[in-house]
């Protein structure tokens, strides 16, 4: 059995349906790579507090934000003074907040998972704050 060449075997309806399959096909994929993009200079925007660091660290503590990858905080405040468990412990000594109600961070953890930042602890005058507790959605109705 010979096999047509497509070109000449397919209508005028199908290539119309290969047509649209494709534009489709290049929407779609325009607007992952919209979002992709879009997502990700969010979560860069994101600081947790105003943070205006004053002394003694050679990074800012507001530039670490959940998300980060491993490399980018590398990048940012170097090797790590520990690593317990998938942390990273940095010393900061910074002073944060407004002038006049400043705290002082004496240390900042990173915690990782599938290899990017989703957890991050300060530890505030030499005690680690403890984390928000979780809100539930309040039932409707």
């Amino acid at each position: 059995m010979a096999v047509a060449d497509l070109g000449v075997a397919m209508g005028p309806r199908n290539r119309r349906r290969l047509t649209k399959g494709g534009i489709a096909l290049g929407l779609i994929a325009a607007a992952v790579a919209a979002g992709a993009f879009f997502i990700r200079s969010s979560s860069q925007t994101v600081s947790g507090a105003s943070h205006h660091a004053r002394s003694g660290a050679s990074f800012n503590a507001a530039d670490i934000y959940p998300g980060m990858s491993k490399a980018q905080l590398l990048r940012l405040a170097g090797q790590p003074a520990a690593k317990p468990g998938t942390c990273w412990l940095y010393h900061t000594d910074q002073e944060i907040g407004p002038p006049g109600h400043a705290v002082h961070l004496d240390a900042l953890k990173a915690c990782f998972f599938a290899g990017h930042v989703y957890d991050i602890r300060d530890k505030i005058d030499g005690n680690w704050a403890k984390p928000a507790p979780a809100r539930l959605p309040s039932p409707v109705g």
